[in-house]
């Protein structure tokens, strides 16, 4: 009986590794053979199956994506053309026919720092020749020679930037924030040096300087138009500098964001007169009335008239001894005779607009020169704010004293 069961023991052992072995020689035929629908082998896993399910055998994987992978690079200007769409020109809203007025309503009062004030448009721009830019050859629109005037208005310049990442000198010069180029670039002048630049960076600087004041300071939305129409009037004004070869002199501080923005949405616009941009100045104050420029700087011209400004009375004194009066003067001409009474050193030749003092006389019968009241005030005794003044000579404490209304040369706008 013991043997039978030793007998059946050994059977069983003997079937149960015929069934091990014969199922690991099935799973090594198994492994050995292509996945179905994976198209690679495991026993060769850099050769492909073909889609049909015939096996190329001549060609590598690797091959296959080095292949894939020579396609010739685009050039840098192809590189361009397919990041950057073809820019437009801004539609240009302002024309002649339907030019941009800065109506009265938008006139607003602002407080001006010092810094600010002391600077204003004038007609008798101290600006320089124009220079076309060093970093690139002109192109046949521009080889005309800058200092012939130019019939149009100064849009033509040069064809668009096509983002920020350019960015120009003055942007860097001005810390200008990120904004999109309007595409008109304006030469202009900035502490003796010549910039050109896109129009967005050029009048966000100046109407930041001009009516929002401070580095960066925030605008006030309640006065949005205001800052517009500084932009309008900035634009006109270099324009016309631009167009008769100059690059014109102007003041800017590092503009707000905001100040960009507003700026943006009036870049392309411009006050014309003729089919030409005008030489659109202006000044911190008119001291309730603008001034003519024939009383100003002499020469009439058809914009610059006076016209009521009842918003921005600005009125200042200053007072000065006979003796520091008489330096002053004589430092600026010394042939002038103020030998005589003090209180006959001054007088007052003509007046123009709301009693501004168009011709002044300087000095007595032995030497004398007359001046415009303008003039005066910029060049021979700088702290009278405005051509709008009166004067008197007080001989009980030997003083003059000058009241001024208004700050700037009051021509065009406040």
């Amino acid at each position: 009986m013991l043997q039978k069961k030793t007998i059946f023991v050994l059977v069983a052992l003997a079937l149960s590794l015929t069934v091990f072995v014969t199922g690991c020689l099935f799973w090594v035929t198994q492994l050995s053979r292509p996945v179905s629908g994976q198209g690679v082998s495991f026993s060769d896993p850099v050769r492909e199956v073909s889609s049909k399910g015939e096996e190329d055998l001549a060609q590598p994987m690797s091959s296959a994506l080095e292949e894939a992978q020579q396609v010739e690079p685009a050039s840098q200007a192809q590189e361009a053309a397919i990041s950057q769409p073809e820019p437009e020109l801004p539609e240009v809203v302002a024309t002649p026919e339907t030019p941009v007025v800065v109506q009265e309503e938008n006139t607003v009062t602002e407080t001006f720092t010092e810094e600010q004030l002391n600077h204003e448009t004038s007609a008798n721009n101290t600006g320089t020749a124009i220079q076309p830019p060093a970093s690139s050859a002109p192109t046949s629109s521009e080889a005309a020679q800058p200092s012939q005037p130019s019939s149009t208005p100064s849009q033509t310049v040069t064809q668009p930037e096509t983002g920020t990442s350019q960015r120009s000198a003055l942007d860097e010069a001005i810390q200008m924030p990120e904004y999109t180029p309007s595409g008109i670039m304006l030469y202009v002048t900035r502490k003796g040096t010549q910039y050109y630049a896109d129009a967005v960076t050029v009048l966000s600087g100046i109407t930041q300087a001009e009516i929002v004041g401070g580095v960066a300071g925030a605008p006030d939305s309640r006065y949005a138009e205001a800052y517009k129409a500084q932009a309008v009037a900035a634009h006109s004004y270099v324009a016309y500098y631009n167009n008769q070869g100059t690059a014109p002199t102007v003041y800017l501080q590092v503009p707000n964001a905001q100040t960009v923005r507003y700026v943006e949405q009036v870049a392309s616009q411009m006050v014309y007169s003729g089919g030409s941009p005008i030489m659109a100045v202006y000044s911190a104050s008119a001291g309730g009335h603008t001034v003519g420029s024939q009383y100003v700087w002499g020469g009439t011209v058809s914009y610059l008239t006076g016209v009521e400004s009842k918003y921005d009375e600005d009125n200042s004194t200053v007072s000065v001894t006979s003796a520091q009066l008489r330096q002053t003067l004589l430092a600026k001409n010394s042939s002038l005779d103020l030998s005589g009474d003090p209180s006959t050193w001054l007088t007052v030749v003509s007046t123009g607009d709301d009693g501004v003092i168009h011709r002044l006389k300087i000095g007595g019968g032995g030497g004398s020169v007359t001046v415009y009241g303008n003039t005066f005030r910029e060049s021979w005794f700088s702290s009278i704010r405005s051509p709008k003044f009166t004067f008197s000579y007080d001989a009980a404490s030997d003083t003059f004293t000058f009241s001024a209304r208004g700050y700037g040369h009051c021509v065009g706008m406040s």
